[in-house]
């Protein structure tokens, strides 16, 4: 993205010439509104423009004195005829930059810099220097005053219009691509593709890019932040020096990430989890993150570890639950590859280990009773509220089996998920075949993870009078505490 810094707004007056003292009230000055005895007041500018003051255009700000900036109006009368006309103050530099031929004006660059020579062409280092580098015509694109990869460009219609930019080392080559507002100029082409940090050569990371349209990993740099290292994920990346910025630019719950396809790509304490950014939209990829600032909530994850564990991730007095990858062995090389066994819900994560697993922050239940989107199950001698998706499952099919009232998410609005926990069944198998004496035909049975016979089903609650539907028969199914129909006559 181009951006064009603007020489700051309380400059004293630059012009050769037709400067005067002024000396506004004040006690008024700086209240915003332009009064008698001032020139203009903060965004109040009256009706004066640069162009009704003489200039052919530009901007016209306001002094912290409220007078007139004219440093940034251009034109016949310039701004400056060299670097010595343009005034900079402790921990700043400005130099006179020709942007359009036979206009100067004073522009910021980097303060431990020096002006540039203004000879630049299309794919030459501009960083810290701004356009003072570049030819006229030719801007300098740049993500701050020190970024690294700074260029002075060109205009450009195609990728050809780009073949003459200066090829700045071995496999760097130059593409006509849209910035800010949709103009199109030359700039360095997308980085090689990647999945992982280990894809990238030394210096790059692995970041999201958008290549024809797409959300991919490229290997690049935005930034000086390694991933893993500390960010404040409330500033705008884009408004940040390279120097405070990550390295794949975005900033999230107080961590640089970065691409990654596993848990182990990732830098202690953070996970690969899968992000939606705001563009383009609709679009997600696998970035390494921290957890969520101050802890994560109900339903979100947390670092994953067998159950109970890690629970300093997870706001105070919820638990850390999850599934333990090595219990389920089931292989995955991503996360989507867990979505068949285990509920989105409940946040699928293909672990470092390469096994299935997921985890999340989960409070204990009140009085067996959880708000919406939750619902009780026993966790050892507690109770605790899991998360829960509303399915499509009907009364009578089967949800995922892994005990009783557990993937309820697999179930219509209103139903539950029950079943025969396998470790309590403890009969052995290898198909569902191998259930079929052991369990009831009408509940589903099933050839489970831990390879025990299990089984399962949806279930509606009974009527007010402890009655079901047809093919259903009333049961407390639940330590007695609840009236549920469960298939079969």
């Amino acid at each position: 993205m181009r951006r064009v810094y603007w020489p700051w707004i309380g400059l004293a007056c630059l012009l050769v010439g037709d400067c005067i003292s002024y000396h506004p009230d004040t006690e008024r000055c700086g209240n915003g509104i332009k009064e008698d005895g001032e020139e203009c007041d903060g965004d109040d500018l009256g009706f004066t423009t640069c162009e009704s003051l003489g200039f052919p255009g530009g901007l016209l700000y306001c002094r912290p004195n409220c007078s007139f900036e004219t440093g940034t109006c251009y034109g016949s009368r310039m701004d400056c005829n060299s670097d010595e006309d343009c005034v900079s103050y402790p921990g700043e530099k400005r130099c006179c930059v020709e942007v359009d031929v036979g206009f100067f004006i004073c522009m910021d660059i980097d303060p431990n810099y020096e002006c540039g020579d203004g000879a630049g062409g299309c794919g030459t280092s501009c960083t810290g220097t701004s356009d003072s580098a570049c030819l006229p015509g030719y801007p300098c694109l740049s993500d701050s005053l020190d970024d690294p990869e700074a260029i002075c460009s060109k205009q450009c219609d195609t990728d050809a219009d780009c073949r003459d930019c200066e090829h700045r080392g071995p496999g760097v080559a130059f593409a006509c691509q849209a910035i800010s507002g949709g103009d199109r100029y030359c700039l360095k082409a997308a980085g090689q593709a990647c999945s992982r940090h280990g894809d990238c050569p030394e210096g790059e990371v692995c970041m999201a890019d958008v290549v024809d349209g797409l959300l991919r990993g490229s290997c690049g740099r935005q930034g000086a932040l390694d991933p893993g290292a500390e960010c404040d994920d409330r500033d705008e990346p884009e408004d940040l020096p390279y120097r405070e910025r990550c390295a794949a630019l975005y900033c999230f719950h107080g961590m640089c990430p970065e691409v990654c396809m596993l848990d182990r790509d990732c830098p202690e304490a953070m996970t690969c989890e899968t992000v939606v950014l705001a563009e383009p939209p609709d679009q997600a990829i696998d970035m390494c993150v921290g957890p969520p600032n101050g802890g994560s909530g109900p339903g979100d994850p947390c670092i994953f570890g067998s159950v109970n564990t890690r629970s300093e991730y997870c706001y105070e007095s919820l638990a850390c639950l999850g599934y333990d990858p090595v219990q389920l062995d089931v292989p995955c090389e991503r996360d989507a590859d867990c979505l068949e066994v285990l509920p989105p819900a409940e946040n699928p994560d293909c672990t470092a280990e390469g096994l299935c697993g997921a985890s999340f922050c989960s409070p204990h239940c009140d009085e067996n009773e959880c708000e919406e989107g939750f619902y009780p199950a026993r966790v050892g001698d507690d109770c605790y509220c899991i998360p829960q998706d509303v399915g499509s499952s009907g009364p009578g099919e089967p949800c995922p089996h892994m005990g009783a009232n557990v993937h309820a998410d697999d179930c219509q609005a209103g139903l539950v998920c029950l079943g025969y926990d396998p470790r309590a069944v403890d009969v052995p198998c290898e198909t569902a075949s191998d259930c079929t004496d052991a369990l009831p035909l009408a509940e589903n049975p099933d050839c489970t993870l831990f390879m025990l016979c299990g089984a399962s089903f949806c279930a509606p609650p009974c009527d007010e009078l402890g009655e079901c539907e047809p093919g259903f028969h009333p049961s407390t199914w639940i330590g007695g505490d609840g009236c549920y129909c469960i298939p079969g006559a």
